[in-house]
């Protein structure tokens, strides 16, 4: 055997192992440890609390996927409905090598019954307005945020607009979602079933940019 070829083996014996290790690591891994760490990170950003009250997983495969149950996200203040967002599942896949060499390559993304809650109150202050800590704004939060996902789907999900200022309120209930995002300036492909105020309806084709 030349010098070479045994070059070779070794370097794919070590991937081997190496793509092992991090299997059997990530398989027992408890990653509810970072719960603490997460809520901290999205209060100093926000002001506001999230709370994962399910388990945090990881299922491996060849699109491992990250899997948290049972999260919602603090309303404002002066919101009668304690929470902004509520979702019992969020599950998010991400191709497995760019995960060997630390980058997180987003691709899919599954939200089951999310609720989320859009509201103005009678100054027209949204519920999206964020109070940052000792009354300091983060610019870089304005800024638009990477398109990190290119395919969503949305399940037995709920949409609620209030505003105070003109009484207007109405639901848009998600019986299913299916949107092809390719990108921000690129047109977006949807599948809709659902109901707007319990009016039944779908929405199928393509349409324009996100921007």
């Amino acid at each position: 055997m030349s010098r070479w070829k045994k070059i070779l083996i070794a370097a794919a014996m070590v991937v081997a192992v190496l793509m092992a290790a991090i299997y059997a690591f990530l398989s027992f891994y408890d990653f509810n440890k970072f719960k603490p760490m997460i809520a901290k990170t999205v209060k100093n950003a926000t002001g506001r609390e999230l709370t994962i009250a399910g388990d945090i997983e990881f299922e491996l495969g060849i699109r491992p996927t990250l899997i948290v149950e049972e999260v919602s996200f603090q309303n404002a203040s002066w919101s009668s409905t304690p929470d902004l967002v509520r979702v019992k599942r969020i599950e998010v896949r991400v191709a497995f090598l760019p995960l060997i060499i630390g980058k997180f390559d987003f691709a899919h993304l599954v939200l089951i019954e999310p609720t989320v809650i859009a509201e103005f109150d009678s100054s027209g202050t949204s519920n999206f307005s964020f109070e940052m800590p000792g009354d300091q704004k983060d610019e870089s939060a304005m800024a638009p945020l990477p398109l990190i996902f290119s395919d969503v789907i949305i399940q037995k999900g709920r949409f609620i607009y209030k505003d105070a200022r003109s009484d207007v309120k109405f639901s848009v209930s998600i019986d299913r979602l299916d949107a092809e995002i390719p990108g921000f300036d690129e047109p977006l492909q949807l599948d809709f079933k659902g109901a707007f105020d319990d009016k039944p309806f779908t929405l199928r084709g393509t349409v324009g940019p996100i921007w």
